[in-house]
């Protein structure tokens, strides 16, 4: 029973590990903000309102 779990287990990391590596940059690039170096970013609220 133990040895099922195990075999899939290996497949399971690397396909999370896959979905991190995809996942994570997207994010970053998603929300970086660009400002120039004699300006100030202000963030704050939401970026659309709620129904």
């Amino acid at each position: 029973m133990l040895g099922d779990w195990s075999q899939l287990l290996l497949p399971v990391v690397f396909v999370v590990l896959l979905l991190v590596l995809f996942i994570a940059p997207w994010l970053f690039a998603k929300n970086y903000l660009k400002v120039s170096p004699n300006m100030v970013a202000v963030l704050s609220g939401r970026k659309r309102r709620l129904p």
